[in-house]
């Protein structure tokens, strides 16, 4: 049994064998392609057989960020925000008024890649609720792999 549960944020590591099926068994130089969802780190711990290795790459995964239109909108008081990354990386979401104004920051932190969702209570950071108007939100990724940050912004309309 495992003690992992489904909001651990250990990767998964899955244990497989393979087997060619009326053929001959695999030889040194046969090539085989390891997918991981997260980033090699020294706490991963690979085995292979035959022990002989001849290279390890890392896959390329596209570096993209989609950030969905906020639901509902317009709103009045709360909307919610749908984005999905491609990979971990330090995330920032933040509201800004018509002005360019930063009127409030909904996250700053670390994410694994996958569906994230915020949202809004239509309050700016002091926790003053904000008049009704068109404002903006920016998300913004700086993957742990080191590559370019990506963002998006989104218009969204407040109604009271």
């Amino acid at each position: 049994t495992s003690n992992i549960s489904l909001n651990s944020t250990m990767p998964l590591m899955w244990v497989l064998t393979c087997a060619r099926k009326n053929n001959p068994p695999f030889s040194n130089a046969d090539q085989f392609e390891i997918i991981a969802n997260h980033l090699p780190s020294p706490q991963d711990e690979w085995t292979f057989n035959p022990s002989i290795l001849t290279g390890v790459a890392q896959a390329s995964v596209p570096a993209s960020l989609s950030l969905s239109q906020n639901y509902p909108n317009p709103f009045n008081p709360s909307t919610t925000i749908h984005y999905q990354l491609s990979t971990a990386g330090k995330v920032t979401m933040k509201i800004y008024n018509v002005l360019g104004q930063e009127v409030r920051t909904l996250l700053n932190e670390v994410q694994n890649a996958g569906p994230h969702t915020l949202t809004w209570n239509s309050r700016n950071d002091a926790g003053i609720g904000v008049a009704s108007g068109v404002y903006f939100y920016r998300c913004e990724i700086v993957p742990s792999s080191g590559t370019a940050a990506l963002s998006r912004t989104m218009k969204m309309l407040l109604v009271k």
